[in-house]
């Protein structure tokens, strides 16, 4: 009936019912590598001959062995204590006496010490031997699978010899168990492989996730890697590394232990602005939202946002932006006269960047900002920081100090937004003065939800929002 159910896992592309995630031989089977034997590709995976739909391992043939190399040694040591013991457990089972010969209590003790001693072998060659996390699990599956083999087939003869009524000779049993030790030694040559192809595909490419190509997408990456050796160095360092294509700056930078301070990461909050001191042509270009924060900050031509800054070829980053050499001349729109005073509610991401936008299609009117905040647009991202870092806002600025004044606009800091009259067009604001305006932008972000935790609200409670309660929490 096994047999069947694998021909059929074959014929139907492993739709049989026959799967091994509800089989309880599976613990023994994934000792020794093998789980599955064969794998029968359907139209969007390679499945073991027998899945079921519900399973979600894509990539079976090397599931055992991801979870011996899991950085979490807890869930491996659950399998390498199964691996240790299984050869003593199995021995126990042909060779301690059943009741009523001795005790259930003497044989379950007998059971735990052949277990005990064949862990402790185990846990002696794990210490002792320097040899990868897969081989030493499948030499001991191996071990238990010939001790079963050694004693069930002169079982089976017995059984052959009642069932007969005559006697077996001898070699049989031994040709039965040389080809079951053959077996296990093919079945050990080809997990010892499997784990060599694991660790060169899987363990030892850090650069990035594997993902199997067709012929001519390998080639053409292949080629395109050939063409263009990708590398970036940091100045004035000089710390240079290798990269793959499309890599980031930010993502490189933090490979290389360099501290560079982030943000969203999509390139609109401006956290995070590098100078390109050779190779600028060697990055992607930039999106939309990139660009209109290169222009927000007013840096030189050769700024990117390192969290959107690709790489397509080598390239050298400094990692301070550098001035503009001159201010763009305002280049001439036409906008609505009667607009004289815009006020914006807000001064996180979205309203300074509606005050730049409209100053951008308005160069004459008010612009007023009304911020809740004692600070000048920050990054909010980085706000932890301030809980231990040393440097209190130096650096979660995303502005400096002069463009609110060099784009005329008026920062109203640690000011509420109290009351607004849309009738007469006015906002009344806490320092007790009413700003009139002819067109007004509210960008007071959201406030999140706080569950009703109970025993909040008292001294030293707080959720961490803004800057103010990342220093509370400091204080």
């Amino acid at each position: 009936m096994m047999g069947l159910a694998f021909l059929g896992g074959v014929v139907f592309k492993g739709k049989s019912g026959w799967c091994s995630s509800v089989c309880p031989l599976l613990p023994v089977q994934r000792l020794y590598g093998q789980t599955p034997l064969l794998t029968v590709a359907n139209t969007h995976c390679q499945p073991c001959v027998g899945c079921s739909k519900n399973c979600y391992d894509f990539n079976p043939t090397v599931a055992y062995l991801a979870d011996q190399y899991d950085d979490d040694r807890h869930y491996v040591g659950y399998r390498r204590f199964f691996a240790g013991i299984f050869p003593g457990f199995v021995f126990a089972y042909f060779n301690v006496p059943d009741p009523p010969a001795i005790g259930v209590g003497e044989m379950a003790l007998q059971f735990g010490l052949y277990a005990g001693a064949s862990l402790a072998v185990f846990a002696a060659l794990e210490t002792f031997l320097k040899t990868t996390p897969g081989k030493l699990p499948a030499v001991f599956g191996i071990l238990a699978f010939n001790v079963y083999y050694w004693h069930a087939v002169p079982l089976l003869a017995d059984a052959m010899e009642r069932l007969t009524g005559r006697p077996e000779p001898e070699w049989p049993v031994w040709l039965v168990r040389s080809l079951f030790a053959a077996l296990s030694l093919w079945w050990l040559w080809r997990t010892f492989t499997t784990e060599q192809r694991f660790v060169r595909k899987t363990v030892e490419n850090t650069a990035g996730q594997s993902a199997k190509l067709g012929a001519g997408a390998a080639a053409a990456f292949a080629a395109e890697k050939n063409r263009a050796a990708l590398e970036i160095t940091f100045v004035p360092d000089g710390r240079r590394m290798g990269a793959e294509r499309d890599a980031t700056v930010l993502e490189l930078a933090e490979r290389c232990g360099i501290a560079l301070e982030s943000g969203c990461r999509m390139g609109i909050c401006g956290a995070d602005p590098v100078a390109i001191v050779a190779g600028l042509d060697n990055l992607a270009p930039p999106g939309d939202d990139e660009q209109a924060t290169l222009a927000r900050l007013g840096y030189a031509p050769n700024t990117r946002m390192a969290c959107c800054a690709r790489l397509r070829g080598p390239v050298s980053v400094a990692l301070r932006p550098e001035a503009a050499t001159a201010p763009a001349p305002p280049a001439a729109v036409r906008c609505d006269g009667s607009i004289k005073r815009i006020v914006i509610v807000g001064n996180g991401i979205a309203g300074i960047t509606a005050a730049d936008f409209a100053r951008r299609t308005h160069p004459e009117c008010e612009i007023h900002v009304i911020a809740r905040e004692r600070f000048a647009l920050y990054n909010r991202m980085g706000i932890t920081r301030l809980i231990y870092g040393r440097s209190a806002m130096q650096g979660l600025y995303l502005l400096p100090d002069a463009w609110y004044a060099q784009h005329g606009i008026t920062l109203w800091l640690n000011t509420l937004a109290k009351e607004l009259d849309m009738a007469a067009r006015v906002v009344a604001l806490g320092t007790g003065e009413r700003l009139e305006y002819d067109r007004l932008v509210l960008a007071m972000g959201g406030r999140a939800f706080l569950p009703p935790v109970e025993g909040f609200g008292g001294p030293g409670c707080y959720v961490l929002r803004d800057a103010d309660h990342a220093m509370h929490m400091r204080d």
